[in-house]
């Protein structure tokens, strides 16, 4: 592959390679879009407070029910009430932490996967290219916490088998980013794959453990929070009778959850399920499915499917299995797929958003008429 040697034959080419692709075709940075409220004014309330009750704070009918959900994430504004910072801190934040699940997806693919780097550099560029990759730079202005919640997803998901306690720890807070992160736990047992011939029985206990007792604390310390601090719970628009609001949605909503990368998950699932059939992780992979069906019973379909995006990981530890040239084509063939789907944005019935590349975004704007 002497091509891929001349263009991306260094980590720097391999960066202005991915900032080039992503700016150029799959995302642009929400300062861009027009939106009055920027941030959101219950960020600011919940940063002032966060263990504020977001139930009893008056807001308009267009946040009030968003603002509710906000009560029992409390890891970024605890971050931003202890450094100062604002809600324009937490996007910061968020987009900093984008940054981080992407070299995550560079570390995975480099350190565990023995990838090459051009390889590698198409894997990131995908990553990037879907709206789970990228919501801490598409949604930072109206959700800000979404990209911290995929970060320590990721991190936890780098951590499997291996670094115990960081997994725990990494979890635990993205459960106080955002509940949905439990969506996540199947994701967990497939990646880790007891049937693989690599695997280790040890490593797949520790690593149950080390979750388990994540979810555990959180359980326990949120009652207590919970208990202490009068929070009331808020189900607006979650639920079973959401779901079959969103029933016609559901196949354009898988469709967008991974694009181009179904290419690689769909064949790593059927070896793990049809190959090595290992009960446990059939069992997980029907876990899966079951959090991918409850990711529907909210309004925000895009937001809540995105919690699964670690599963893309065990797409690129299949790449290893090929030769160089093979995962060139295969990945070149994924990045293609990711970039002609386009970024959408899926909010029940109400919303499909396509959200236009930086370079569209800017040209639209320079070429806007003034006044």
């Amino acid at each position: 592959m002497k091509v891929s040697r001349l263009l991306w034959g260094s980590p720097l080419r391999c960066l202005l390679f991915i900032t080039v692709v992503l700016l150029g075709f799959s995302f642009c940075p929400a300062f861009l879009e027009p939106n009055p409220k920027w941030p959101p004014p219950e960020y600011d309330q919940k940063i002032a407070d966060p263990w504020l009750d977001m139930n009893t704070v008056p807001l308009n009918e267009d946040t009030e029910s968003h603002s509710a959900k906000l009560t029992p994430r409390i890891f970024v504004p605890l971050v931003c009430h202890l450094l100062g910072l604002d809600a324009v801190g937490a996007v910061a934040l968020a987009s900093l932490a984008n940054i981080g699940t992407l070299w995550l997806i560079w570390w995975f693919c480099r350190q565990r996967g023995g990838l090459d780097l051009a390889t590698s550099a198409l894997s990131v560029a995908a990553a990037g290219s879907i709206y789970a990759g990228c919501m801490g730079f598409l949604d930072m202005r109206s959700y800000p916490f979404d990209g911290v919640a995929v970060f320590l997803l990721t991190l936890a998901a780098v951590c499997l088998g291996r670094h115990y306690w960081a997994l725990g720890i990494a979890f635990f807070l993205a459960l106080w980013t955002d509940e949905r992160a439990l969506l996540t736990l199947p994701v967990y047992a497939v990646l880790l794959d007891p049937g693989r011939r690599a695997a280790s029985p040890g490593r797949y206990l520790w690593s149950a453990i080390s979750l388990g007792v994540a979810v555990a604390g959180y359980a326990i310390l949120r009652l207590i929070l919970t208990l202490s601090l009068g929070w009331t719970q808020n189900f607006d628009q979650v639920g079973i009778g959401t779901m079959i609001h969103n029933l016609n949605l559901i196949p354009l909503g898988v469709a967008l959850l991974f694009e181009g990368w179904w290419i690689l998950i769909v064949p790593a699932l059927y070896r793990a399920i049809w190959v090595r059939r290992h009960p446990v992780t059939i069992l997980a992979t029907l876990g899966v499915t079951l959090s991918l069906a409850a990711s529907f019973m909210v309004l925000d379909i895009s937001r809540s499917t995105a919690f699964l995006f670690p599963l893309i990981l065990i797409g690129i530890r299949d790449l290893a299995d090929l030769d160089e040239a093979a995962r060139m084509r295969l990945m070149l063939g994924v990045l293609a797929a990711c970039i002609a789907t386009g970024t959408y944005t899926l909010i029940g019935a109400f919303y499909t958003i396509l959200r236009l590349p930086f370079s569209l975004e800017w040209a639209l704007y320079v070429l806007k008429p003034a006044g």
